[in-house]
């Protein structure tokens, strides 16, 4: 019985038989007499108060004037000392309802075993009192208290192969020791004798501390001029190289210190851990290990047997600033690094994949100043990185396709070159000439350029080869064809000096590109004709034809399309007096879905969806939405469908789709996989696709327009509707003519065995342009500073870079380079110097 109910039961007695001085005692009593069986009394009554462990460790800890309380079924002791501002528990002690136990000392939980004599579950009230004094009663470790200056901002202290060793916690909480700390060794027996201070083991790791303490005081009466272990010998004097050499020394002393230690470390786990193996499996692991060797050598992806001899030779060296990477790999992590520095360093980071350091990366992209214009180190890298002058004659022929991309408007201070870049430039003839109209125009003589918002970027595409650089860019802000005139010429001179030669332009339907084609018309029998070529005047008795994209011609047309009759309702197509529309198209389209059948069936037009119906500003630069449109495909669906008032959009269908298809040959081998013969790879200068192009389809245009101008009873303008606009019609007729002449002068040069009509657009510039935006992450406009650092790292990436899949025209595979060419570094100033 505990001693508060055996009080109160003291003072029911003496007070039981005497009615006046009788009090509420805030107990059951019940009364006990022989009795049978079933008594009323017995079930109700309480069984005598019996002192458990909880209770029994409350009352120690009142003798002890320590705080106690339960919560939730468990009892809580703990003594608790002002610390400072604050106050701290020193010690706790809780009793679970199950009667096992948790103790803490400053924080740290104790073992069970720290008290031997007390069981982890606690059975009787005397082993609670035991447990009690002993946590509470005994004598604690003060550990290191004055090591303040050693502690600084710590709160572990390393050992030398990194294990944590000492631990900074409060001291102990006594009036001398108020908010300071100790260090306590992470073995520290807490629990003392009255007689000392500090347990055997925190006092001898005071050896530590006195030898940090050492170095720090050291390091703080060193003076201000110690030598850095990393200075190079030839800046210091002798003095300075002696104290070097004396650090040097040590940190020797130090680290094979360190390597004896480890080694025995791992001796010990060797001989703990290791499995010894018989003869049988010794042969079956050394046969696996030479069998994957074995395959990987074996293989015939040459991108893989690369990697893995890189990997190996990066995993194996002491030091990855001694590895040389292979220029495939400096490559790849260019081309990886250019697309999201976040992902780079993501894999460079993990332990899957040894990559360069940005460092390493910075010194190959940035070979050369970017700069507008044409830049002799570029020209010189593409003549090296593509071995120009060893390649055979035919492949030299090169065209030169140009398109600008938008930009983010601002001026960006450069801190290699101290320029503001962000203006526009065009070279220094039009620049001079544009402030020459500018101060004639506004009367100002100190008038800025202006502000650049798009990119003139010049691309050289090869014909019968790989070749798709871009190889200047200007600044601009809508050029006109003066300025085209003074940019293209000059690039196509210094294509000329590497020994290419450019045998077409290549640009969009645009106004500007348009004029620019028929400014050179010089010609006596151009005048008042089409203009399709020029003289090349860097090549004699050359000509140098003019080429509209042909995928943004086919936009076009299926923009002329949609508007007649749908959409803006621009255009009132009409042909053989029968109307072509857009309605057409979308009754045929509702037609094959079934959407008035009863079940469904069989659909004819499965790759035409409301994409190619319901077009939106971003579906409109979809080629192949357009491509799919004017496709025979269509045609064939028209005439099964069977409506007379159809025939003239079929037709005009089908003419648009054998056009496309006769200057959209990719392959030698295309034709077989889709059938279709008109698109086999041209091989003979009287092919019957020239005379189609010639005969048939210019005809075809002729003659619808001729029929829409003499319609009678109609104005000028609402004539003009009735066909296809005058520019797209300008397009097709420059292209038709300029593709009919330049195929036949191809496919008469020696070596020259099949042409590809597709080599005859840009969708090369167009899927440099993807790369140029997927580069700038959310960005997708870049400024005129991080167009140039892009065109660089993408040149030196090379193949490596792949533009998304989800552009405006369809991405080409190609194979990764590993070609093992060093590639240009930047130049230092040491190499600067000796040049």
């Amino acid at each position: 019985m505990c001693t508060r109910c055996r009080l109160k039961l003291d003072r029911w007695r003496t007070t039981k038989n005497n009615t006046k001085k009788r009090k509420p005692i805030n107990i059951d009593v019940a009364s006990w007499f022989p009795h049978e069986d079933g008594c009323k009394i017995c079930p109700d009554s309480q069984p005598p108060c019996v002192q458990t462990p909880a209770l029994a460790a409350r009352e120690t800890a009142n003798m002890f004037g320590l705080v106690s309380w339960e919560d939730n079924g468990a009892t809580l002791v703990a003594k608790s000392a002002r610390n400072g501002g604050g106050v701290c528990v020193e010690r706790s002690l809780v009793i679970n309802a199950n009667n096992t136990w948790e103790a803490c000392v400053y924080g740290q939980q104790l073992e069970n075993t720290v008290f031997q004599d007390i069981p982890s579950v606690l059975e009787t009230a005397a082993d609670s009192c035991k447990l009690v004094t002993e946590l509470f009663g005994r004598k604690l470790c003060r550990g290191n208290l004055e090591y303040e200056d050693v502690i600084g901002n710590r709160t572990t202290f390393k050992g030398v192969r990194g294990e944590i060793n000492g631990l900074v916690m409060d001291a102990p909480f006594t009036p001398n020791h108020l908010g300071k700390k100790t260090v306590r060794h992470t073995k520290c027996h807490l629990f003392i004798d009255s007689s000392v201070e500090t347990c055997s083991t925190c006092w001898a790791y005071r050896t530590t501390l006195n030898a940090m303490r050492s170095n720090i005081n050291k390091q703080k009466n060193a003076s201000s001029d110690t030598v850095h272990v990393h200075t190079r010998n030839d800046y210091l004097n002798s003095d300075q190289l002696k104290d070097k050499l004396n650090y040097l020394k040590k940190d020797n002393r130090k680290l094979q210190n360190q390597n004896k230690s480890l080694q025995e470390q791992i001796k010990q786990i060797h001989d703990c851990e290791s499995v010894d193996v018989s003869e049988e499996q010794n042969d079956f692991l050394q046969e696996a290990l030479n069998d994957t060797h074995d395959i990987i050598n074996s293989s015939d992806n040459e991108a893989f047997k690369l990697l893995y001899e890189e990997q190996l030779k990066a995993i194996t060296v002491k030091d990855k600033r001694q590895v040389r990477w292979h220029p495939a790999i400096i490559r790849f992590s260019i081309a990886l690094y250019n697309k999201s520095k976040s992902a780079y360093n993501l894999i460079r980071n993990s332990p899957f994949l040894q990559l360069p350091h940005q460092s390493t990366l910075q010194k190959y992209m940035k070979f050369t100043t970017p700069q507008a214009g044409i830049n002799a180190d570029v020209l010189e890298f593409i003549a090296k990185d593509r071995d120009i002058d060893n390649l055979p004659e035919y492949q030299k022929n090169v065209t030169l396709v140009f398109d600008e991309v938008k930009l983010k408007s601002g001026l960006v201070y450069t801190k290699s070159t101290g320029k503001l870049v962000g203006y526009t430039d065009l070279g220094p003839i039009t620049n001079e000439m544009q402030q020459f109209d500018k101060r004639l125009m506004e009367n100002d003589n100190s008038a800025e350029p202006e502000i650049a918002t798009q990119m003139l970027v010049l691309m050289a595409r090869g014909i019968f080869s790989s070749l798709r650089i871009p190889v200047a860019y200007y600044p601009t802000k809508n050029a006109s064809s003066s300025e085209l005139y003074h940019c293209i010429w000059p690039t196509v001179k210094s294509l000329a000096l590497m020994g290419l030669t450019v045998r077409a332009f290549v640009a969009d339907g645009a106004s500007w590109n348009r004029k620019f084609f028929s400014g050179h018309q010089s010609l006596p029998h151009q005048q008042g004709h089409i203009v399709y070529y020029t003289q090349n005047r860097y090549l004699r008795n050359e000509r140098l034809y003019f080429i509209c994209d042909v995928p943004h011609l086919i936009k076009t047309t299926r923009n002329n399309f949609e508007n007649s009759g749908w959409h803006l309702k621009s255009r009132k197509l009409r042909f053989n007096n029968l109307d072509i529309k857009w309605t057409h198209l979308l009754d045929l389209w509702k037609w094959d879905r079934g959407e008035n059948r009863t079940s469904p069936g069989f659909r004819l037009l499965k790759k035409v969806s409301e994409a190619h119906m319901y077009l939106t500003p971003s579906l409109r630069m979809r080629v192949s939405l357009a491509a799919q449109v004017l496709s025979s495909t269509v045609a064939n669906c028209f005439a099964l469908h069977g409506r007379p008032e159809t025939k003239s959009t079929q037709h005009f269908i089908r003419m648009m789709d054998r056009f496309f298809d006769c200057l959209n040959v990719k392959t030698p081998y295309q034709w077989v996989h889709g059938n279709k013969p008109v698109l086999k790879p041209y091989t003979d200068v009287n092919d019957e696709r020239f005379k189609w192009l010639l005969q048939e389809f210019l005809p075809f245009l002729d003659g619808w327009q001729q029929e829409a101008m003499s319609t009678p009873n109609l104005a000028a303008t609402e004539q003009k509707k009735l066909c296809l606009s005058d520019q797209t019609l300008q397009g097709l007729r420059i292209t038709v003519m300029s593709f009919v002449e330049l195929a036949k002068d191809l496919l008469n040069i020696p070596g020259v065995t099949f042409l590809c009509s597709d080599k005859l657009n840009q969708d090369p510039l167009e899927e440099w342009f993807s790369l140029v935006r997927g580069a700038g992450g959310a960005n997708s406009n870049p400024t005129v500073k991080e167009l140039g650092d892009i065109h660089l790292n993408l040149l030196v990436a090379g193949s490596n870079a792949v533009a998304s899949t989800r552009g405006n025209c369809r991405t080409q595979k190609r194979s990764a380079n590993l070609d093992d060419t060093p590639l240009p570094k930047k130049k230092t100033k040491r190499t600067q110097l000796f040049n």
